[in-house]
């Protein structure tokens, strides 16, 4: 990070995995080394950002009636006097004079997480030869589905093993342990659109798709795990997992695929089995892809794909931020949607596989056919992702 910052030379390599994302940047150099610099999104109107906050600006300075945190708009003025009324009544501050004044105990930035929306942690425990050791830490959420029992924890190189996970007190216990595999969770997610703020489409003819950006809630739960080897990412087994769901309200990008667009009509016309499987391989490479576009890693993006969603009624792949409340990652997606279809669609291309690999749709994805067999299904991806890139 700061070689090279008092003007002298310095290097930096850069070792691609078979990931998609590092497979996009080995092919586009000129891409990867040419971006300006990121744009780092914290989204103020998340209820869980702006409260905590608001808190700490409190107690550094009491807040006057009528005045606004952030913006100096009306609506901005409304909800921080809404706020500061909820947390007098929670006797976290108090009104004198028409100023809020802070009453609690302690310093709410100690509070304040910087990972995460919120700062419900779970704090993982080295207990190996008798002592307790915090090595780290991990939202209650990102915890179900990598630190479950069994589970491989990786901390500053050194591998650990999960040895059990206490949802109610927080704390996930490990010892050390050497794998030639990591675990990746299998997650069942059930997702419902709650509000729609914003509708439109990539492309103005039959080429391109349609989106819609809202509010969702997100029901995920971690069923099963997968061992899969550091070199090439080969599943060499499967696990249990037993542990609760997790809800979460957060901000989503709908892409739409409707009859009507070449993209929705290629969905009818091969078939619910086959467009199902379409519709994962396209959405792996968008949720990989993201990171080339927005400042953020691709397990920062939630991803859930249907056939035919019930609310929207047609073929839609769900892009959401896996932080409570969003945190802006959905709406920085909307002007980059055209880039990242035509990311996919290169990424596909130029991958030398024959029918799918982990470097684009994935290795355990095929298409049923009437004989009950499977066929490779990278081409049919590939079709697909030709048909949302916008003509010209």
């Amino acid at each position: 990070g700061r070689a090279g910052r008092r003007g002298s030379g310095s290097l930096a390599v850069f070792v691609a995995s078979s990931a998609p994302l590092d497979q996009y940047f080995a092919r586009h150099p000129e891409y990867f080394l040419s971006q300006g610099l990121e744009m780092g999104r914290v989204d103020l109107d998340n209820p869980y950002i702006f409260v905590d906050h608001l808190k700490c600006s409190a107690f550094e300075l009491p807040f006057r009636r009528g005045e606004a945190f952030g913006s100096g708009s009306t609506e901005r003025v409304e909800l921080t006097g809404e706020t500061l009324s909820m947390l007098e009544e929670g006797g976290t501050l108090r009104l004198r004079q028409d100023r809020w004044h802070w009453s609690d105990e302690g310093y709410p930035s100690e509070k304040v997480s910087l990972r995460s929306a919120t700062a419900d942690n779970v704090v993982i425990v080295d207990i190996s030869a008798g002592s307790r050791r915090a090595v780290g830490e991990m939202d209650r959420a990102s915890a179900k589905e990598l630190l479950f029992p069994n589970a491989v924890y990786l901390h500053l190189g050194k591998q650990y093993m999960v040895t059990g996970l206490d949802i109610p007190n927080r704390l996930c216990t490990v010892v050390p342990k050497t794998t030639e595999y990591w675990t990746d969770a299998v997650v069942k997610t059930d997702l419902s659109i709650l509000t729609e703020d914003e509708r439109g489409r990539i492309g103005q003819g039959v080429r391109g798709f349609a989106y819609s950006l809202g509010d969702v809630l997100v029901r995920s739960q971690a069923e099963k795990f997968k061992k899969l080897t550091y070199t090439t990412h080969e599943n060499i087994g499967y696990g249990d997992i037993d542990l609760p769901a997790e809800e979460t309200q957060t901000r989503a990008i709908s892409l739409l695929f409707p009859t009507g667009f070449q993209a929705g009509d290629y969905l009818d016309q091969i078939g619910p089995a086959s467009a199902a499987a379409v519709l994962v391989g396209a959405g792996r490479l968008f949720q990989a892809l993201c990171p080339a576009f927005l400042l953020c890693s691709p397990g920062d993006i939630g991803l859930s794909e249907r056939v035919r969603d019930p609310h929207f009624g047609q073929a839609a792949i769900h892009l959401y931020d896996k932080y409570p409340g969003g945190t802006g990652l959905s709406e920085a997606l909307v002007p980059k949607l055209g880039d990242l279809a035509s990311a996919a669609r290169e990424r596909i291309e130029s991958c030398a596989c024959s029918g799918g690999c982990p470097s684009c749709v994935g290795a355990d994805l095929a298409m049923p056919s009437s004989d009950q067999s499977r066929s490779p299904i990278k081409a049919s991806v590939a079709r697909f992702l030709e048909l949302c890139i916008p003509e010209g």
